[in-house]
């Protein structure tokens, strides 16, 4: 396995990840609405400084992480996934490790994030690598209303 850039032609695989994953919880893809950026990767992620990694495995994408600047010392981490068949086998930390990497060698200074907070697992990984949780926030605006948990990562 190896880690490398997403690109536009990457969405296809990208999209059937995400599906998997939301799956577990009874979720869907729905690229006309919140999964809308899944649709032109190099254009929501690659520019203005932003990077969307995968985890490639002989072609195929089994995780994905992207990180987005929210301003000159803030990124926010975005489409963290890891399919279920390769969870706890260390694909999620060494996608961690690219975004950390990038996050330094950019002046980042704190990366944040959300997550559905029935991703128990997801969270258990955050608080494993460091991130701190704070506020949650109740979502109406997708297929089922879910509740959203803040969490925040200070670089050193």
């Amino acid at each position: 396995m190896f880690i490398r850039l997403a690109s536009n032609s990457d969405t296809e695989q990208i999209i059937k990840l995400i599906e998997t994953c939301y799956a577990v919880y009874d979720d869907k893809v729905n690229t006309m609405y919140y999964d809308k950026d899944l649709l032109d990767i190099e254009g929501k992620y690659l520019t203005n400084n932003g990077v969307f990694y995968v985890a490639d495995k002989d072609f195929r994408i089994l995780g994905t992480i992207a990180l987005k600047p929210v301003d000159e010392k803030e990124a926010e981490i975005k489409r963290f996934y890891v399919h279920p068949d390769f969870w706890g086998d260390g694909t999620a930390d060494l996608l961690f490790s690219y975004v950390l990497n990038y996050a330094k060698n950019s002046n980042i200074k704190k990366i944040s994030l959300w997550t559905d907070e029935r991703y128990e697992r997801a969270q258990a990984f955050y608080k494993k690598v460091g991130f701190v949780a704070g506020e949650s926030k109740d979502m109406e605006d997708a297929d089922n209303p879910y509740t959203l948990v803040y969490y925040e990562f200070i670089l050193k």
